[in-house]
């Protein structure tokens, strides 16, 4: 038996229909209905699943292929595979069970075809023990691990396929009261499988679990190369644990752990550099394959993947309306203690399209509740933050629990969900629910690119990397100006709660807009950066972020700033800027402009250890510097800031160079004069 992806032109060697080929080969595309026609969808994906070849004896065989088709349907069917199997072809075309299954008649020039003899391993000399001594092999147990499962003996290869059914689709509440041990609960990927009809000595020392000198060592290497095997890789979260205790639980001989040596015909490797032996000495890297959606397929080299580790994959967090305003510098606590990058952060006001992609999963099928989601996510702006770490789409739906709060709080009272939200619509968070959502999420929220260096899987994804920001334009006249709002303080928000009460007798000219950006010796330390205290900091002095990105700046667009808000040193300025990603704020508060300075040398920064914290604030000086930049570094603003931004029709004149005018002291203006304040206020009636 062998996993191999088939092309169409082996397909046809073996006789494969026409119309079984998009089943067969990677030509074949599959997907959900219409999942082609939505922007921000999945688009449909080759198949990523390689075929499975087995070559099979028996008398007359010819004439019972019927009935072991039958037969197999008969299994899909039993095991509940059916609706799996059916949503992989095209919605259009027609397709029955035994369409799966192709069978052919054996004959040497089609097996050499297919590459050879299936069990045909790798010349042992081809491992080099440098390649081992050199590396520290990958033993996190919260990341996926490889291990190597032989099975051995005519009893164990009768049980093999119950065997491998339990550890990739097991029951784990019976696993799981059995043993009583959480890991036991199978869910293993199968990675490679290959049946040998014996074992050589090479391949049995590595295999044999006991050691040079042990009384049992050379009884083992004969026990193990006088019978067939069938050697399986497989990956999961904590790989070795799992596998030991399934083995435990099931009370299967061939434990590590048992001293008899008939008890050989089920070993695991027990560690990741035995692992990595084992599966060189039995397969290529093009035979280890990934089947896991979850995986880049077309990229990835088990075999680099096992040496190296895993590399770190991108998820999206989006932080809903009703919870960021409070919450924010807390969360991001939250998600640097588990080790979480932030690679983009945003505030976005979602549109209905965006708003539905977010809707959770198990009110799909009730609209009112679907626009009720919907009402709530478009009400005010939401956070938007890209993460990086390894396995970073399962560790963060592991923090944020099930979608429904009070589902999650039976759970666990610890889960962000459960913590946060009050039902399934203000659940307080959306978090991608796969690899492939994640890097919808990335692209429909992330256009622009993300704040990291590009890694492999982003080339594969077409994810792109940041070198410049997209937004900030050299040319003047700009394009964009601030304009101020001219509305009393939630004036339109409905019946207003106290606090609101006491904002309507104040006029939104009390209220200013402050532009800082945090440059990168705040955002890029790995553990604990600056930043979050920052934010926290800025927010207990009463300032409330209306705009915010995350950003990285070229040489001309940082002097452009440096510019604008007319620094001493602009060459020191440009060095800050364009060291790394930027933080761009925008915030609120009463005489917010006047009154920054002050307040940040009034907070005692040498108590939260940040004493250096001051010289990586980049921000302007006065109203007019503050209104340039705004409108230079944001295209929009939160609906709730008493501040917007607006295109404007000023094109440089022909035959006149661009050139920045001298800063002048900002001129009041009507809202805020308070001669006029109650003409604003009759205008706003």
């Amino acid at each position: 038996m062998k996993r191999l992806r088939l092309s169409e032109k082996r397909a046809k060697i073996l006789g494969i229909a026409s119309d079984q080929i998009p089943l067969f080969c990677r030509t074949g595309c599959f997907g959900p209905p219409n999942s082609h026609k939505s922007a921000l969808g999945p688009p449909p994906t080759e198949l990523p699943y390689p075929c499975f070849l087995m070559q099979m004896r028996k008398e007359n065989a010819s004439h019972q292929v019927a009935s072991l088709l039958k037969g197999l349907a008969d299994e899909l069917a039993e095991q509940g595979l059916i609706g799996d199997v059916r949503s992989r072809p095209l919605p259009d075309a027609e397709f029955e069970i035994p369409s799966c299954f192709h069978v052919a008649p054996y004959a040497d020039k089609m097996l050499q075809a297919l590459g050879g003899a299936l069990s045909t391993v790798p010349q042992a000399a081809n491992l080099t023990l440098d390649a081992l001594y050199k590396h520290s092999f990958v033993s996190n147990p919260e990341l996926e691990q490889v291990v190597v499962l032989t099975l051995t003996g005519r009893s164990a290869m009768r049980t093999a396929g119950s065997c491998l059914r339990d550890l990739l689709r097991p029951v784990s509440n019976t696993l799981h009261s059995l043993s009583g041990d959480s890991k036991v609960n199978g869910g293993f990927e199968l990675l490679g499988l290959k049946w040998l009809p014996h074992l050589s000595r090479s391949q049995a020392k590595e295999l044999t679990p006991y050691e040079v000198g042990d009384r049992h060592w050379q009884e083992s290497i004969d026990c193990l190369v006088s019978s067939p095997a069938l050697v399986c890789v497989l990956r999961r979260v904590d790989a070795f644990d799992a596998l030991a205790a399934i083995l435990t639980a099931t009370k299967v001989r061939g434990s590590l752990l048992k001293e008899n040596i008939d008890n050989l015909e089920k070993v695991m490797s027990p560690t990741p550099e035995l692992a990595f032996r084992q599966a060189a000495l039995c397969f290529t890297d093009k035979e280890l394959i990934s089947g896991n959606e979850a995986e880049t397929v077309d990229v990835e080299s088990i075999f680099s993947y096992m040496l190296l580790g895993p590399q770190p994959l991108l998820t999206v967090l989006v932080i809903k309306p009703s919870m960021w305003s409070n919450h924010l510098p807390k969360i991001l606590r939250k998600l640097d203690l588990e080790h979480f990058r932030v690679v983009g952060l945003k505030l976005v006001t979602l549109d209905m399209e965006r708003a539905s992609l977010l809707t959770p999963h198990s009110i799909r099928q009730e609209p009112e509740l679907v626009q009720s989601s919907i009402d709530s996510l478009i009400s005010g702006p939401s956070v938007v933050l890209c993460l990086q770490r390894d396995n970073a789409v399962k560790k963060l739906l592991d923090l944020l629990g099930p979608e429904d709060p009070q589902k999650a709080r039976s759970l666990n009272q610890f889960l962000w969900r459960g913590h946060w939200g009050t039902d399934l619509v203000h659940n307080g968070f959306y978090g991608s629910s796969c690899f492939a959502n994640a890097v919808r999420d990335v692209r429909a929220f992330f256009p622009e690119g993300i704040c990291c260096e590009e890694s492999q899987m982003m080339k594969a994804e077409k994810i792109g990397s940041n070198a410049k920001d997209w937004l900030i334009s050299l040319e003047f006249p700009p394009r964009r100006k601030l304009v101020k709002s001219v509305a009393l303080t939630h004036l339109d928000s409905g019946a207003p709660s106290g606090n609101q009460q006491q904002d309507l007798l104040m006029p939104r000219a009390l209220r200013q807009t402050m532009c800082v950006l945090l440059a990168s010796p705040l955002i890029r330390r790995c553990h604990h950066p600056p930043y979050i205290e920052v934010l926290d900091q800025l927010g207990s002095c009463g300032f409330q972020v209306t705009g915010s990105r995350m950003s990285i700046l070229d040489q001309l667009q940082a002097q452009h700033v440096a510019k604008l808000i007319a620094v001493d040193s602009i060459s020191a300025t440009c060095e800050l800027l364009t060291s790394g990603p930027c933080l761009i704020l925008a915030l609120e508060r009463d005489n917010g402009v006047c009154c920054f300075g002050p307040l940040l040398n009034s907070l005692d920064w040498e108590k939260l250890n940040l004493q250096d914290c001051l010289q990586h604030f980049i921000y302007p000086r006065t109203e007019l510097q503050v209104e340039r930049l705004l409108s230079c570094l944001f295209d929009t603003l939160a609906p709730h800031s008493v501040d917007r931004i607006v295109l404007q029709d000023c094109g440089p004149s022909p035959g006149t160079a661009p050139s920045l005018p001298q800063l002048q002291p900002a001129t009041p203006s009507v809202a805020a004069d308070p001669r006029n304040r109650q003409v604003g206020k009759a205008e706003a009636t």
